[in-house]
């Protein structure tokens, strides 16, 4: 594994996201990341929320060709998106964002709790992207602050990973089932 410092791993990831024929997954666990200069999420008050959650929506519309390259393809963009009760006032306003998602046809599973996860070595339950089960970049984001990137298209490396990716997909549920069972609304704001 190789690490790389925040440009050049975005760089990184924008060439392999583009490049990706089959799949593109990416696994989120923390409770919340340092997004738009905010570091407690928690603090914010509901319209301040709002206008977060219209800058998300306008930013993944904005950028929707870029997670759809494996889909034009033929293949499948995913997320899985870990969680536990009370959940933060940032992943509420991820479903909002989660939402924009699944409309362009980007494949969303939230996955409840640590029931069944068992099979994962602790070290490997982090955020990780696989592009293609060939490559795999690990954000390295202590806090949800990203400093940089780590990068392995090594197989034993990767293998690892698909591991924890099979046993998540197993274990996760569509978010538009999770959405329709706990009778949510969770609404596209911005065209």
């Amino acid at each position: 594994m190789i690490y790389l410092d925040k440009e050049t791993g975005l760089e990184k990831f924008n060439s392999l996201l583009a490049g990706a024929e089959s799949e593109f997954f990416k696994f989120e666990c923390l409770p919340s990341y340092f997004d738009y200069g905010i570091d407690n999420w928690n603090r914010l008050s509901s319209e301040e929320i709002y206008s977060y959650i219209i800058k998300a929506q306008k930013a993944i519309l904005a950028e929707s060709d870029k997670f759809l390259a494996p889909i034009k393809k033929g293949g499948v963009s995913r997320r899985v998106r870990f969680f536990e009760f009370p959940m933060s006032k940032y992943i509420l306003r991820q479903f909002s964002v989660y939402s924009v998602f699944v409309e362009i046809g980007v494949d969303i599973q939230l996955l409840e709790g640590f029931d069944g996860l068992e099979g994962i070595p602790k070290h490997l339950f982090r955020d990780f992207m696989i592009f293609d089960d060939s490559s795999i970049i690990l954000p390295d984001n202590p806090n949800g602050n990203l400093a940089g990137w780590i990068f392995s298209d090594k197989p034993e490396d990767v293998q690892e990973f698909i591991a924890v990716k099979n046993i998540l997909n197993s274990k996760s549920v569509p978010f538009q089932k999770f959405i329709k069972d706990y009778n949510l609304k969770i609404d596209v704001l911005v065209d």
